[in-house]
């Protein structure tokens, strides 16, 4: 894994499309072309090695999934997506 300020400058140089799409990967798991942000933003985390693609299916590569948690703190956004409701009175 590279160390946090490479992680910095890669993360932060990405359009907005790119960090939505990667908070997509991230949130849903391996997403199908149709059903992602931007495909734009797609194609900028494959060049910068964040995601992978074959047969229109998209994916985080282990150095996107550390990004999205370091520098994005998705985790915790996940954590709290799953964690049970209350149920309704």
């Amino acid at each position: 894994m590279p160390d946090l300020a490479t992680l910095d400058a890669r993360i932060w140089g990405l359009t907005a499309g790119a960090r939505e799409t990667m908070r997509c990967l991230f949130l849903h798991g391996p997403t199908w072309d149709g059903n992602l942000p931007s495909e734009q933003g797609r194609d900028e985390l494959i060049l910068a090695g964040y995601a992978r693609r074959w047969a229109h299916w998209n994916w985080l590569t282990d150095e996107g999934i550390a990004c999205a948690i370091t520098r994005l703190c998705l985790n915790e956004e996940k954590a709290s997506r799953q964690r049970p409701r209350e149920p309704h009175p």
